[in-house]
């Protein structure tokens, strides 16, 4: 859609466009920055990402223009966090920012990082469904859920590979009752399948639980009990030496 509005010339109703999907205002975003004619304009457009609260908006405002604010910007207070600390050569990425500030992580960057984390497209994924999840907690906690348990997917098959463990199945919760890291990470792996379980039984994935009737959806405090659980295999995860256990 974006693509015909822009050969169409239909700038306006580009730089109209606002939605609380984050994919499709990335895309607009895209469109609106190569749309803008007027180099001030262009400046004001960046610097309103920059200054955006989500840090996956404001990144992409650095990827559309490379627009690094010195420290003495007087706009410097109002930018996304994330951003300061990048001015600040602080460089962090949203996960480890999050695990550190929201769940007193000391040190998330050993597992959680691009060093570790090679397949960028995967890591990616793994911060999208990360800051879905994170996002979605107070307001829509089966999607929320249903985010986090795509995030450990990922986490646990990064796992896998690292140890070099054969998974016995292509399905993750097959995989996961297999107990293939449960010698390594017994927390991980307990929590893991519990919310694996939850997911398949309080969310959106099935219309019907394990006993064939109607699920009904997980609620906030049911999710913050799950995530507190989370929080433990995160740190199990966080503290393990995974480059000594091969």
């Amino acid at each position: 859609m974006f693509q015909w509005l822009y050969n169409n010339e239909k700038f306006e109703l580009i730089s109209s466009f606002d939605s609380n999907n984050y994919f499709l205002n990335r895309e607009a975003n895209s469109f609106k920055y190569k749309s803008i004619q007027d180099s001030t304009y262009t400046d004001c457009f960046i610097k309103s990402l920059l200054k955006n609260r989500d840090c996956l908006v404001a990144l992409h405002g650095l990827y559309l223009f490379p627009f690094i604010p010195e420290e003495s910007d007087s706009d410097l207070s109002e930018y996304n966090d994330y951003i300061r600390h990048i001015v600040s050569s602080d460089m962090i990425d949203y996960i480890s920012h999050i695990l550190r500030s929201s769940f007193s992580i000391s040190a998330p960057d050993i597992f959680f990082s691009q060093k570790v984390w090679l397949d960028v497209k995967a890591y990616e994924e793994l911060n999208m469904s990360f800051r879905l999840f994170f996002e979605y907690r107070s307001t829509d906690p089966s999607k929320s859920l249903l985010n986090l348990n795509i995030f450990n997917n990922l986490v646990y098959d990064k796992i896998c590979e690292i140890l070099s463990i054969s998974k016995p199945a292509k399905e993750y919760g097959v995989n996961l009752d297999s107990g293939c890291i449960e010698d390594y990470l017994p927390i991980a792996n307990r929590y893991f399948t519990e919310i694996n379980k939850q997911r398949n039984q309080r969310t959106e994935a099935h219309p019907y639980d394990k006993y064939g009737k109607v699920r009904i959806r997980i609620n906030v405090s049911e999710l913050e009990k799950l995530i507190k659980k989370q929080k433990k295999a995160l740190e199990e995860i966080c503290s393990f030496n995974f480059f000594e256990s091969r």
